[in-house]
């Protein structure tokens, strides 16, 4: 079988954006050249948007009617019209109704894992007042029962005034028989005096280096915040997520994003362990094994600041892993300075 060349001139006016149409008209006419050439098959797009308002973010030309879509790229953004020409018989069309649309936010720095996490547990997120605090943990109380700690997120350091310190009394009017321990953004926790006792906080311990633990300023006691690396005095009371706390984490975020029209996201800090394992990369293979992970994503693997240049061949057996699994990884967090919501902070573990 042999193809006959038939040169196509596209008039000046017409420009461009007219060559995939007459590319089609072309292979029409090949066709009809004669019984041993056949023209080959010209792909269209397998979905059509159109009837909207369409942002392009083109200075040229911001705005559209419509956008052709073929393996989920865009082939076409043009007028009702010119984007009708290019439907195949097993396009899909979506009508906008008049509706906007634009293309996806992306968001340049999150913690997927922890913020789902946040409101898998005992979630705080909705208290507005301490009594809302105290309301939601009493319920989380009776529905686990057993001597178990408690844990959760969400509260919110402003309800601490002057400096966002919070204290151990709000909590022990819940409970003072189990431990209760919350965080707020991943650098402070709030925990009861059940909590203190069991991990041996008093007066008589010291800060630990990069760390704080708050403390009543007229008696020195502990008053219920452990700041930065003094969170750790709280690590054998908290009960670690497990598999499937953190693959329903990131499907959590992921349904969160796409409601708000974010598509892809950086992932400011995944941990791994001494043995090169990362629970949070099989995570994120699992939900992206089930098709779930409808999101780009691009992963920073956390620096260990225990260890020194010695770990780069473990970052970079990651770095490939993550690849063969499908995934970025690709960047590196190091943690070298604080946050700033106290002006008495001055520790060294930073968003």
């Amino acid at each position: 079988m042999s193809y006959k060349k038939v040169p196509i001139r596209v008039p000046p006016r017409l420009g461009k954006g007219w060559s995939l149409a007459l590319g089609f008209a072309a292979s029409l006419a090949l066709a009809s050249l004669g019984g041993e050439t056949k023209a080959a098959p010209v792909a269209g797009p397998d979905l059509i948007l159109t009837n909207g308002r369409v942002y392009t973010v083109e200075t040229a030309k911001p705005w559209a009617q419509a956008v052709a879509v073929k393996d989920g790229k865009i082939l076409k953004v043009g007028s009702v019209a010119e984007i009708a020409r290019l439907k195949r018989p097993n396009t899909k069309v979506v009508d906008l109704g008049g509706r906007l649309l634009m293309p996806a936010f992306g968001d340049a720095h999150a913690h997927p894992v922890f913020g789902g996490l946040s409101y898998s547990r005992c979630s705080l997120h909705d208290g507005k007042t301490l009594e809302d605090y105290q309301r939601i943990i009493a319920d989380c109380v009776a529905k686990s029962p057993g001597q178990g700690t408690v844990f959760g997120s969400g509260w919110n350091q402003a309800l601490f005034p002057p400096n966002g310190v919070p204290r151990k009394e709000i909590l022990d009017a819940v409970t003072t028989a189990r431990p209760l321990i919350f965080e707020s953004d991943g650098h402070t926790l709030w925990v009861n005096s059940k909590a203190l006792e069991m991990a041996n906080i008093t007066r008589e311990t010291p800060d630990p280096v990069n760390g704080k633990i708050d403390r009543d300023p007229a008696t020195g006691e502990p008053g219920g915040g452990l700041e930065e690396a003094a969170m750790a005095l709280m690590e054998k009371l908290t009960p670690p997520p497990t598999a499937k706390d953190r693959e329903a984490a990131i499907g959590y975020t992921v349904k969160l994003f796409n409601s708000l029209g974010i598509t892809s996201w950086h992932d400011a800090m995944v941990e791994w362990d001494a043995s090169g394992a990362s629970v949070v990369l099989d995570a994120y293979k699992a939900v992206k094994d089930r098709g779930e992970l409808t999101v780009h994503t691009a992963l920073d693997l956390q620096w260990n600041n225990g260890r020194g240049l010695d770990q780069l061949p473990d970052i970079l057996k990651l770095t490939d892993r993550a690849h063969k699994m499908g995934l970025r990884a690709t960047g590196v967090k190091f943690f070298i300075d604080g946050v700033i919501p106290r002006t008495d902070r001055r520790h060294a573990r930073p968003l």
